[in-house]
């Protein structure tokens, strides 16, 4: 099971792909934006489980 980068590593991989010739620059936009969606999107999940947990938490009590 591979294990999952930070985002600032899969930054600096498409930064070096880019710089190495691997991708050109429309492909590292995508990709990037793509990678910080992600974490954003993960991130606002997560404050949103929590935010329901505290208003059931609160509810039961």
């Amino acid at each position: 099971m591979p294990q999952e980068c930070s985002l600032k590593e899969r930054i600096k991989k498409v930064l070096v792909m880019l710089e190495n010739g691997e991708i050109d620059s429309s492909s590292a936009a995508a990709s990037l934006t793509y990678y910080i969606e992600a974490k954003y999107i993960k991130m606002s999940g997560l404050q949103l489980i929590k935010k329901e947990a505290a208003q059931e938490k609160y509810l039961a009590t």
